[in-house]
């Protein structure tokens, strides 16, 4: 309820700040849709997206994209934030990915953070946290021959 009760304020510090005049900014944004992913608030949060650049002229960079794969993740549209990751303008960076890796554990969908997994790896190889997530994605699952092949890499790795 909290987090609610703080996008509701946010929102209502956004809507007047647009009575008053002031144009939002790249921060603005990111606090904006940060919030929006906290508090479930999956309409907003794609109407600031869209509004950033449509009213506003802000370009969206990859910490609002992040945001954003965080929102959709967090409500389980998980396919539709690996699609908006693929449409990136930029590189994903290991916030992005590591947004939909945490959401494919909270969903259970292993396929998914395989892709999230590979990509987190290849952008930093010795994130033990990578092995960790998804060693737990796979018990959940209980995929236990593939729990045991992380422990083995992850024992491997040191």
């Amino acid at each position: 309820m909290c987090s609610y009760r703080w996008s509701e304020y946010e929102h209502q510090t956004y809507t007047r700040g647009l009575n008053m005049s002031t144009k939002p900014d790249v921060v603005t944004f990111i606090s904006m849709l940060s919030s929006c992913s906290h508090g479930g608030l999956l309409t907003q949060g794609r109407s600031y997206f869209k509004e950033m650049e449509t009213m506003f002229g802000v370009k969206p960079r990859v910490e609002h994209y992040a945001c954003m794969i965080d929102l959709l993740g967090r409500i389980g549209v998980l396919d539709e934030a690996y699609e908006l990751i693929r449409e990136m303008p930029m590189e994903a960076d290991k916030l992005v990915w590591g947004a939909l890796l945490n959401a494919c554990r909270m969903h259970g969908d292993v396929e998914l953070g395989k892709i999230a997994t590979e990509k987190l790896l290849k952008l930093d190889p010795n994130d033990s946290d990578v092995y960790v997530i998804m060693e737990s994605l796979y018990a959940s699952r209980c995929k236990w021959d593939e729990v045991k092949k992380i422990r083995s890499v992850m024992r491997g790795n040191g």
